[in-house]
């Protein structure tokens, strides 16, 4: 959904100068109308590419399109290129492998083994689902980091997650100062629980 503009831009002034270098890829889907069979293409991989080429003023690009890709292959090839971009923020990422997860069945494993990636790599940003939505806002805004999230993960504590979540926005706490104020509190935590009688 979010796309950085600058990086648009890059792409675009790249494809001004040498063109779209990997065609784009379409289905045909055949939809039944009063008047007989109505064709449409639908995009799978490149949104990225037409953006920058309309961006230039291009009138056509190099395409592709595939054909007899059912619905279920088609949304799991468009889920893999998004995830495969540069420039999606790590929510993104997170809700695109738990759809890979929820509507096709693939366990991480699987899902790390098409990407690349480690299974911890995969289940690590889905994990990132479960912050409440403010801190996901902010960090698919970027005011805070993937490493400040995963660190509010380790505070199962709502109200003292969301009390830290503040802390790092109204003091922008670098990762370090974070990962030194949850150990504190951790510490603290730890000495009151052993007090207790």
């Amino acid at each position: 959904k979010i796309f950085d503009e600058g990086l648009l831009g890059e792409l675009a002034s790249s494809i001004r100068e040498f063109g779209v270098l990997q065609p784009i890829v379409f289905t045909k889907v055949e939809k039944d109308t009063e008047l007989g069979t109505a064709i449409e293409y639908q995009l799978i991989a490149g949104e990225r590419r037409l953006m920058a080429s309309k961006l230039v003023g291009l009138e056509r690009i190099p395409a592709i399109v595939k054909k007899g890709i059912q619905d279920k292959e088609r949304l799991e090839l468009a889920i893999i290129e998004n995830i495969q971009r540069a420039d999606l923020n790590p929510i993104e990422t997170a809700r695109a492998y738990s759809r890979l997860q929820d509507n096709f069945n693939l366990t991480q494993r699987e899902i790390a083994t098409r990407m690349g990636k480690s299974r911890e790599v995969v289940a690590n940003s889905v994990r990132l689902l479960s912050l409440p939505q403010n801190v996901q806002d902010s960090l698919s805004s970027g005011s805070i980091s993937e490493s400040q999230a995963r660190l509010l993960l380790s505070i199962s504590d709502i109200p003292k997650q969301q009390m830290l979540f503040d802390d790092i926005i109204k003091n922008n706490l670098s990762v370090r100062d974070f990962k030194n104020r949850i150990k504190k509190i951790k510490d603290e935590s730890s000495f009151f629980a052993g007090n207790v009688t």
